[in-house]
């Protein structure tokens, strides 16, 4: 027996991800076909000025915000109505998103990243935002920073994991990733292993499962050329990853059931 399927408002934020379908895929098995929305629109401060029109025409009180690169779990309505009863409750009061746990590609334990809750009474507020954010291409945090400061507005955390993160996406957007990362959070090599070892990394060769690789590529460009990532950005995006000295991955053709299976076993096993 099917399970039965929210009501809530779902947007796709998409720059052509490779799990773009698996992500529509993922979020109609627990929203109804006329409440998805995809918005495909860049740079990122677009997208975000995009999706608070549409959520504003649309005259929801919440939406869900997920990434093209998360694909959700089975039964994640479930998740979503606890949180929305919350809201209606009264107990998230002066909370404008909620952010949720995903298992992440390269990183464990379970983060926060991807899929957010969003209530539309700050809208006018997260739009106000983005001009004193202007000039940054990922302004996630600094947007948080300014509602926190102007409208005494706070974001909460929801331990539930309700998607996979970064899973079979395209070796270009794997190495944009990390390169962007270094803008925002230098700290992570304390954290993480992965990028400990700053010594130089081979990405010529076309290895399967060895996206670490390219990561931690991504990560020691980023690190070196600080003052150029957005172009850097821009021409990967237009050369493809062939420029980089290594063939891309095809299109994904993968089932949504069979990608769950894939990724179950490997979460397993790590």
């Amino acid at each position: 027996m099917a399970e039965k399927k929210s009501n809530v408002t779902v947007v796709i934020r998409s720059s052509g991800e490779r799990t773009e379908k698996l992500c529509y895929d993922s979020v109609m098995l627990g929203a109804q076909k006329k409440n998805i929305h995809i918005v495909k629109v860049a740079p990122f401060p677009e997208a975000v000025k995009e999706i608070i029109n549409l959520t504003t025409k649309l005259r929801v009180k919440y939406y869900l915000q997920v990434d093209a690169d998360v694909v959700l779990v089975k039964g994640w309505q479930k998740v979503i109505a606890k949180c929305i009863e919350k809201y209606n409750k009264g107990e998230f009061k002066n909370i404008y998103e909620i952010d949720f746990n995903v298992t992440d590609r390269f990183i464990k334990p379970n983060m926060q990243m991807g899929v957010y809750l969003c209530n539309t009474e700050f809208n006018e507020a997260k739009a106000a935002c983005l001009e004193a954010t202007k000039g940054l291409v990922k302004p996630e945090g600094s947007i948080r920073h300014v509602i926190k400061e102007k409208f005494n507005a706070d974001f909460a955390y929801c331990e539930e994991v309700i998607g996979y993160h970064g899973f079979m996406q395209f070796k270009v957007d794997i190495f944009n990733r990390w390169a962007l990362r270094t803008c925002r959070n230098k700290e992570y090599p304390e954290r993480f292993n992965l990028f400990k070892d700053k010594s130089p990394v081979d990405i010529s060769e076309n290895i399967v499962g060895k996206e670490e690789r390219i990561a931690k590529a991504g990560w020691n460009y980023g690190m070196e050329h600080q003052d150029e990532y957005v172009n850097f950005m821009d021409f990967t995006k237009k050369k493809g990853a062939e420029s980089l000295g290594y063939m891309e991955y095809l299109e994904l053709k993968i089932k949504l059931s069979d990608f769950y299976k894939e990724i179950e076993d490997y979460v397993k096993k790590r």
